[in-house]
């Protein structure tokens, strides 16, 4: 018997409401016409299942409590038991396979863009070039030419899918001979081998928005695969990777940098110039009096409407030379009056 509540990743004790809320996120995840999972319409299958199961209330209790071998007849052992789902495994399994195998989508394409810090934080528009199938020239996408014959796929007997049964449960497999269209071609376009789409190397024009991190995905339109016939093409997606920089740290919108000051700056004020991510100079005004580690906000110089933020390093000498140790005992003697 199948561990639903392992399937779905959920404990025995959880509630209906937790169930729910798993399973939805599962389903999303492997949805056949959405999902880029290898595996997806397998597992969406197992997820469907085990909800049709633990997601009920009352079947969930006869799951958790079966009837033991031996037991009288007329009792509700798991044939019966799952035969009261509504329309059963078989029609959840056959709505998706008329919805899926019957309707082929074009694949997406996935990128790694790694970009620099600033190009992140303030945005650009770059160049990118990416490998990906377009529909063939020479037979307009077809496949075929005037010599191209067509026949019913023997494995699949024309269905474009495999279906197999196992006890109550069918799974559906695209035919791997015909690729779900159905036919076998004979003597196909030597371009593109009867596939009616071939590999290009092309170059797309990205708009990286200001304040990208890590992590976020932009998505272009119409930029994926176009190796159905007939069909749109998918769409390229870009995961962001953001470099590090050296003197600038980010947290959310706003920049954070720091400047190193003297003792005697810290205590009668100083000023320094301070580069932000734009490019631009600021002037920052050190009051007098200032702790190590105060922070000084310099306003929209961030990213995103964020703010520039400088850290005050106080630096200490290693050593002091005898006018300076002069200085300081002179200092001493004012501060530390014995009164």
């Amino acid at each position: 018997m199948k561990n639903y509540y392992s399937i779905l990743g959920v404990k025995k004790s959880d509630s209906q409401l937790q169930i729910k809320k798993e399973y939805r996120k599962l389903a999303k995840r492997y949805h056949p016409d959405t999902s880029d999972e290898p595996n997806a319409e397998a597992m969406f299958k197992e997820v469907a299942e085990a909800y049709s199961v633990i997601g009920d209330a009352e079947k969930r209790k006869q799951y958790d409590n079966p009837v033991p071998k031996g037991a009288p007849q007329g009792s509700q052992g798991f044939g019966d038991f799952f035969s009261q789902f509504s329309g059963g495994f078989e029609d959840i399994f056959q709505r998706q396979r008329q919805g899926h195998a019957a309707k082929q989508k074009p694949a997406n394409l996935r990128y790694r863009l790694n970009i620099d810090f600033e190009g992140a934080a303030l945005g650009r528009v770059i160049d990118l070039k990416v490998d990906r199938m377009k529909s063939c020239k020479p037979c307009k996408g077809t496949g075929a030419t005037s010599k191209t014959e067509t026949s019913t796929c023997k494995t699949c007997q024309g269905q474009g899918s495999i279906t197999r049964t196992q006890g109550f449960f069918q799974t559906t497999h695209t035919c791997n001979e015909c690729k779900g269209t159905g036919s076998h071609v004979e003597n196909p376009c030597r371009d593109c081998m009867g596939e009616g789409a071939k590999n290009f190397r092309e170059s797309v024009k990205v708009n990286i928005p200001a304040g990208v991190a890590s992590g976020n995905v932009i998505k272009v339109r119409g930029y994926g695969h176009q190796n159905v016939k007939g069909a749109p093409p998918g769409d390229l997606f870009l995961e962001v990777k953001v470099a590090s920089h050296v003197k600038f740290d980010r947290i959310g919108n706003d920049i954070h940098t720091s400047v190193d000051i003297s003792i005697p700056e810290a205590i009668l004020g100083c000023r320094r110039e301070i580069e932000t991510v734009r490019g631009n100079i600021k002037r920052l005004m050190v009051s007098n009096c200032t702790s190590p580690g105060s922070k000084i906000r310099i306003k929209g110089e961030g990213v995103n409407g964020g703010d520039h933020i400088v850290t005050v390093n106080v630096v200490f000498p290693k050593t002091l030379s005898k006018e300076l140790e002069s200085a300081y005992e002179q200092v001493y003697e004012v501060t530390h009056s014995k009164g």
